[in-house]
């Protein structure tokens, strides 16, 4: 940020506990950065993996600050022709 200061900072992160999180919101407080989701899966059933009600509250406050979510399309076993 402070050598590109020109340039805006942008976060691409699943929002996982742990270091996602972290980094997600230190430079989103510290550095004004942007943060763009992307989950393995719909947020439901992504924050049943969660250890507790306190990390899916901690996942959704996140995300509500999030400027864009996408959900991943699993891959497909079989490629397109």
């Amino acid at each position: 940020a402070q050598a590109y200061p020109q340039r805006d900072l942008v976060v691409l992160t699943q929002l996982a506990e742990g270091t996602d999180r972290i980094v997600a919101e230190e430079a989103s407080s510290l550095y004004g950065a942007a943060m763009r989701v992307v989950l393995p899966a719909d947020p439901a059933e992504y924050e049943r993996d969660f250890a507790d009600d306190s990390s899916r509250e901690e996942f959704r406050s996140l995300l509500a600050r999030a400027v864009s979510v996408e959900v991943a399309r699993p891959l497909s076993p079989d490629p397109p022709e």
